[in-house]
């Protein structure tokens, strides 16, 4: 099944839930819904590939993300391990 707009769908599953996007690598399958987010990170080093396959993306609101970076989920901390 694909969802079309995936935050509109989960938006009264996840009403109260601060949403934070994080992106494994920039392949159209990972990032075409990115935008409808207020938090998105991903490694900056894979902007280029956002040019190499011309895709239509707004990507000025990404956070960058780095290699051993340490993200604050509420919860649970997680560390990023990048290649």
């Amino acid at each position: 099944m694909s969802i079309r707009y995936f935050k509109e769908y989960n938006i009264n599953i996840m009403e109260d839930i601060k949403m934070k996007v994080i992106i494994s690598h920039a392949h159209w399958d990972h990032i075409k819904q990115a935008n409808q987010f207020d938090e998105v990170y991903i490694n900056h080093n894979d902007f280029y590939i956002f040019e190499l396959f011309k895709m239509d993306i707004n990507y000025s609101k990404f956070l960058n993300i780095k290699d051993g970076e340490i993200l604050d989920l509420g919860d649970r901390m997680l560390m990023v391990r990048l290649p």
